[in-house]
Order: C-alpha cells, then structure tokens, then sequence
C-alpha cells in the first residue's frame, strides 16, 4: 500500500471520528461504505462506525458490525482491544453484563490473546455501577491482574467501592479505603469512596462510623482544592519536577489528566473538566450536610430494619420484561409473575442492602420480613405484570411520576411538600436510582415509589392504563447533546414514548416537560404538532390570574418563547398550573447554572377524551391536582414576540468548520 493511500485511510479514520462526536450516523456510514468499496477498512475504521452508531443509540447495528469484524476474512482485519472496548460501551449502556462477559471471554480465546486495558475494564465494571452488579463487579477486582495483567486504578475503585456500600458489603470496604487512603494517585476519588462509606453507615445506623468517614471526604476535598491551586502555579511547569504533585501525575487510567495540552480543544475541555469538577465538590458537601443532619436526628437504636423496611417494600429494581419473566413459545410469550416478583426481591437484597439488613436480626424475623415484601409484591402486581400504585401505598391518592428522575433530589422535594399525592420515580442508572432511595430515608418519605430500569421497557410492560395524574420529564437529554443540531442520536422522547405516556395517563392528567435546551422544545413541538390531537393530547395554553398575583403559588414567571397551530412552547419557571408543588432544583439543574445556563423552556399537554383542534386554555390558579376537572378560561392571551437573539432560535454552537470540513477519497 502505498503512503498516499495510508494518508487517505487515516483521513477516513479521522473523519469518522468526528463524525461519531456529532453523532453524524448518514455520513459516517457512507464513509465506511466508501472504505469498504476500496478495501480500506482497518480496525480504526470498525471502531469509528461502531462508536457512531452507540452514540446514535443503534446498538443493535453496533452489534452487527463487530460480528462482521469478528468473521472478516480480510487479511490483517481482526478486532483488537479498542473494538471490543468500544463494542463494550454498547452492551453496558443497554445494562447488557452478559455479553460483556461473553466479549470477555472471546477475547481470551483469540490467538493471540487480546488481552483488556485498563479501559476495557472500567468500561465493564461502570456497567456495573449503572445496573448495580455487585457480583460480576467483585468477580473482575479479583481477577483483572490474575487473568488480564490490568492493575485498578482510581476509577476502578471508585465503581467498586462505591457498589459495595450499596449493598452494605462494609467488611470488604474498610481494607481497600486502609490502602488507599495514602496513595497520591486515588486522591481524586478518594472523597467520592469515603461519601459512600458514609451513606451507608448512614443507614445502618454506625453514627460515630459515618462522622468518621464524613471527616475523611472533607479532608480529601480540601486536598483537592490545595491540589488545584498548585497546579494552577505549576501550569507552565506542568510535568517536571518529580517533586511537585500535580493533575497530571495524580490521574490516571479512567480520570483524564486535565492540562496536558494547549490546544484550544483540550483547553475548552479543561475548561469544561474543571466546572464539573468544582461543581461536584459542591454536590458533595451539600450531601455531606443532608447527612449530618439525618444522623444528627437519629440515636444509636432508633435505626434498623425495622426502620428501613418501609423504604425497601417501595423500592423496585425492575429486570428487562422479556428475560425470566416471561416465558417464550413459538406462538405466544406469557407473563409468569413468581418470576417477575422473585426478580424484584433478589434486587432489594442484592442492590439496596437488604441481605445485610436481614443479617442483623433472628433468623425467624428473617423469614417473616421476606413474606410482607414477597406479599405486597404479589398483591400489588397483577398476571400481566402491571404494578397498581395504588395498592403499593394502600391508598387512592393521586399518583404522579417522574421520568428519567435521575438522583431522585426533585421528586424529594415535591413528595415532601405534597403529602397527599403518591410520587413515583423511574430512573434507568441503578447508581441514581440507589441516590433516590437513600433520599427518600433521609427525608422520610412513605409516599415515594423508587423505580428503576428502562422507561421503554416498564412503561409499556409495567404501567397500567390510566393510573397516572401528573407526568413530569425534567432536563432529558436531546438528540444532538455532545453532537451537533443535524446530529442523529436517538432520544426517548419519541412518538411512541407519547403515546405510552398517553396511556397511563386519567383523563385531564397533565404532561409536563422541562429543558434547558431551547432548540429541543422547539424540536419536540416540531415532533409533537402533527400527532398530539390523534393520540388525545392537547397543548394547555397557560394564563396569569391577576387578581391572585400575590399568591405565593402563582407562579407567573414564564411567557410564550414559541407556539404553532397545535404546542406552546412556554420560557421560564413552571409552576403549581403545571403540576410542580413546589420550585425545587437538581443536580443538573445547579450544573448548567455554574455554567451560565439559565433559561428554562417547559412544555404542557394535558389528556382529553377528544381532540377540539384548539390549543386549550388554563388558568394559572386552577389547578392545585391534575385530577381536577380544568375549565378553559374565557380568554386567550396575546402570546409574546419576544425571543431571545442570543440563543439563535436555539440552534447551539458548534465548530461550523469541523463540522463542514469535507475531505476528498476518491
């Protein structure tokens, strides 16, 4: 091959890259096409495509071009570690432990070996975090330097040490802090290790334990911040001197170094690094105070199972519908519900702590507390596998859900102030979902539903008919987030999510969504305007009362940003009309402010029995439950002109220049 041609292929490589960084699915698979056409596809060349379609969400063509990779015939065309580490990234991102086990292995088996990298294996192992494997977690920690010659690092004991605490595993927990806690290369995850110690002698009630472990993440957070100022003198000097201790030399494996460049790129993603890092040590004291101030209100015996019985009959880690749950026949798959309720049990146990808990208590109390949760699963859980609210609380409240609820800190907050609803979280990380958890104790909440798994997957499968009031989806994130606006990654707000989510929804029930995304409203409203009235949805068009503009709950800080025919599109603060009880913030919500994000652009459709044509009319004051029957007002109001320039009809910024940049290959 001549170098022309070498130049030419690595161009490719390159070009598909960027495309899989704006999600560019169309070009990049025309490239591959072209590579393939001149036989110029190489592993690079694998790995670009296979990236772009996991971070388009089609893993199933992800897939299939790695089995084609794994079958090539063409001479010097085999997988190599950075394709399975990136097909890897597919399985996790669906929860799919079992083929990263089966990658693993077929790994072993190649001749030669191709042995993981420390990537392919934090890879694997945050794919334990996020479906809260504990078992293959620990299975890997012992067998990565025995089988794979990988040594943890910070990262990797960050996933595991984290996983542990969840599952209350402490005895394993103190030796692995013990070693580490001296070593200059785990400081920046040291803190993260020692919060989640916390957080779980929090829960078993070790009061004097958890200040400890409190104390630890403070002094290992200020060691950072000392950290950051020396390395800040030290930028221009950055990796000499064996005697200064910098990012650079402290990070390693999965945790980038930080300023190990001056290009424009690195720097805006040092920028970028340094924001969330900054923002995460704030996240992390403000949990350091929640917890003080749940231990502060505990004594040594008020804590135990119990106590936390309660919060383990309403916490539910939900398997994909169509694993053993369901029994497969050439005509017809039956639900079998023994399997589904035996499932959900394991979960608890395994993932939330439960298996400790039970060990601190007589074996016959043992028995009987896994009767009441094997009980209320069945009487709460009918043959098809639809989960009745209602009966989980024992009431006939109403009920309001929260989707992709991410750590659970809005629904807390709007659970806490509205007492008389039942709320429901459902998150797809197990990580968040054990966040929400651990909140609803500390707020002692017994009208919070933890839910967690695929929204796709429980909605449909899970959620019966008409059994939600309020449906609340805040900050999901849009097609093109880390891409560009012509970028092709697939998002859950789709056509079918709307008409699931249409549903489970009662007559005038309202939907209610927030970004921070001016152009994703815009684009949803696009998305919405032709089906919203054939699915029986119809946009609520909102109206300040003036006569209650002192009510603290009249919330009248929003106005029009956009409207068609069919959906307005509201700036601004949703308000007690749309459902929020009260104005409480989140994790990415305090993000994005740090970053100078502040706009809100916020959604909402309410169910009717028929579609009118007409966008229907709300007053602000109406509606205190969105079981209420709302009238329309009698007016409509002017809608606002204004737009906000700067945001340029939403459209992001993005590097027109990479983005256009073309490169000739014929």
């Amino acid at each position: 091959m001549d170098a022309t041609t070498k130049e030419k292929i690595v161009a490719l490589n390159k070009e598909i890259a960027l495309c899989a960084n704006r999600k560019d699915l169309t070009e990049a698979t025309t490239l591959f096409k072209k590579a393939k056409e001149n036989g110029w596809c190489n592993s690079h060349t694998y790995s670009g495509i296979i990236n772009t379609n996991i971070r388009c969400g089609n893993i199933s063509n992800a897939i299939s071009l790695f089995e084609e990779l794994k079958c090539s015939k063409q001479k010097g065309l085999r997988i190599d570690v950075i394709t399975c580490t990136t097909i890897m990234k597919g399985y996790t991102s669906i929860g799919d432990i079992k083929s990263c086990l089966e990658l693993i292995k077929h790994m072993m088996n190649q001749n030669p070996k191709v042995l993981p990298n420390i990537r392919t294996i934090n890879t694997f192992l945050r794919g334990c975090v996020f479906t809260g494997n504990i078992e293959q977690a620990d299975k890997m920690i012992l067998n990565m330097n025995k089988y794979y010659k990988v040594i943890p690092d910070v990262s990797s004991w960050e996933y595991y040490v984290t996983l542990l605490c969840q599952g209350l595993k402490l005895d394993k927990v103190y030796p692995i802090l013990g070693r580490l806690k001296n070593d200059n290369s785990m400081l920046f995850g040291l803190g993260a290790m020692y919060l989640a110690l916390a957080r779980a002698l929090s829960l078993t009630g070790d009061i004097k334990g958890c200040k400890k472990a409190l104390k630890s993440v403070n002094e290992t957070l200020l060691k950072e911040e000392e950290l950051d100022k020396v390395d800040d003198r030290n930028e221009d000097d950055i990796d000499g001197g064996d005697d200064i201790i910098t990012k650079s030399k402290v990070v390693s494996g999965g945790k980038r170094a930080w300023k190990s460049s001056h290009s424009i790129d690195d720097n805006k993603r040092s920028q970028s690094l340094e924001l969330f890092r900054e923002h995460k040590r704030a996240e992390m004291r403000s949990e350091i105070d929640n917890i003080n101030k749940f231990i502060d209100s505990l004594n040594e015996k008020s804590l135990g199972i119990n106590t936390l019985l309660p919060y383990y009959l309403k916490v539910l880690s939900i398997p994909p519908s169509l694993a053993a749950t369901t029994q497969v026949t050439a005509s017809n798959k039956t639900f079998i519900k023994s399997n589904f309720v035996k499932q959900l049990v394991n979960g608890i146990k395994d993932k939330f702590g439960l298996t400790y808990s039970l060990t601190q208590i007589r074996d016959e109390s043992t028995n009987n507390i896994l009767k009441q949760l094997e009980d209320m699963l069945e009487n709460s859980i009918n043959d098809e596998g639809h989960i009745d609210v209602n009966r989980v609380f024992s009431n006939n409240n109403s009920n309001k859900l929260e989707i992709c609820s991410g750590g659970g800190e809005w629904a807390v907050n709007q659970a806490s102030n509205d007492k008389s609803s039942n709320w429901i979280t459902l998150e797809l990380r197990h990580d968040r979902v054990y966040q929400t958890f651990t909140r609803s104790i500390y707020a002692g909440l017994n009208n919070l539903l933890v839910l967690g798994g695929d929204a796709m997957d429980i909605i449909p499968n899970h959620i019966p008919s008409q059994s939600m009031d309020n449906i609340f989806v805040n900050h999901p994130e849009p097609p093109q987030q880390i891409g560009g606006v012509d970028s092709e990654g697939k998002h859950l707000l789709t056509n079918n999510f709307f008409e699931e989510t249409t549903r489970i929804m009662k007559i005038n029930g309202l939907i209610t969504i927030v970004t921070d995304n001016s152009w994703y409203a815009k684009f949803l409203m696009r998305q919405l305007s032709p089906i919203i009235r054939s699915i029986g949805l119809i946009s609520v068009n909102l109206q300040r009362n003036k006569s209650n503009k002192n009510d603290k709950n009249n919330n009248t800080e929003w106005e029009i940003y956009d409207s068609d025919e069919a959906i307005n599109v509201y700036v601004g603060k949703p308000g007690v009309e749309c459902g929020h009880v009260i104005d409480a913030s989140s994790y990415f919500d305090r993000l994005w402010k740090r970053g100078k994000i502040v706009d809100r652009y916020f959604i909402l459709l309410k169910k009717t029995t028929h579609s009118t044509g007409k966008i229907h009319t709300l007053s602000s004051t109406k509606v205190s439950s969105s079981s209420d029957k709302v009238e329309p007002s009698e007016s409509t109001s002017r809608m606002s002109m204004k737009r906000n320039k700067k945001l340029l009809e939403g459209i992001i910024d993005i590097d027109t220049k990479q983005q256009n940049k073309k490169i000739k290959f014929d």
